[in-house]
């Protein structure tokens, strides 16, 4: 069979179908597009809708965030504020008890802590 023979077998058929076919094809193929063309609006404002939603969260996010931070500065804040007056409450109550003299074990231990931290310290004779 040769193009020709082909094309001339497809008219022939196309001719031998009544118009009311090719007026129900057009209007199948009008619907089709038109239902295309109405889920691509609702795809776009279903998108618009949960973006918007989705900046909202993010906005909340953000916002309880600077509210966490906030607290924890204050929480530190107020820490060292207490840790800070405990140790003037220390100080204060140390500051009338005389110094003693340290014990050659204890200067020992001493200079060993120093030396471990890497501040030096000269160790203690054994005379002393």
């Amino acid at each position: 069979m040769s193009i020709p023979t082909i094309l001339s077998a497809i008219a022939g058929f196309l001719d031998r179908v009544p118009w009311q076919v090719w007026a129900a094809i057009g209007l199948i193929i009008a619907a089709v597009i038109w239902g295309n063309h109405r889920y691509d609006d609702g795809r776009e404002e279903e998108r618009a809708a949960w973006e918007e939603k989705v900046a909202e969260i993010r906005a909340e996010r953000d916002e309880a965030m600077k509210l966490a931070t906030d607290m924890d500065k204050a929480l530190a804040a107020a820490g060292i504020a207490t840790i800070e007056d405990r140790r003037k409450e220390l100080d204060d109550a140390t500051a009338d008890i005389p110094d003693q003299e340290l014990t050659p074990r204890q200067r020992a231990r001493a200079c060993a802590e120093l030396q471990r931290q890497g501040r030096g310290c000269e160790a203690p004779s054994a005379a002393s």
